[in-house]
């Protein structure tokens, strides 16, 4: 199991609830993003929920400035 997804047991202390369906109404009362895999496990992304921001893409330069050139 991966360190970047809760557990089981996370999840359940965070949504209240032991059932799957449940937890997917908690998740999204709470606006939590989340998917169901096809096994039927709810992933979702310790970052998200424990706080840390997400990564911003890196602007690319405009490349279009390079076409006016002197």
């Amino acid at each position: 199991m991966s360190d970047a997804w809760l557990d089981e047991i996370e999840l359940e202390k965070y949504t209240g609830f032991t059932w799957k369906s449940k937890q997917q109404l908690a998740l999204a009362d709470m606006e939590i993003p989340f998917k169901v895999n096809p096994r039927g496990r709810i992933l979702v992304l310790r970052d998200i929920v424990f706080g840390k921001p997400p990564r911003k893409r890196q602007k690319e330069p405009d490349w279009s400035a390079m076409n006016h050139g002197t």
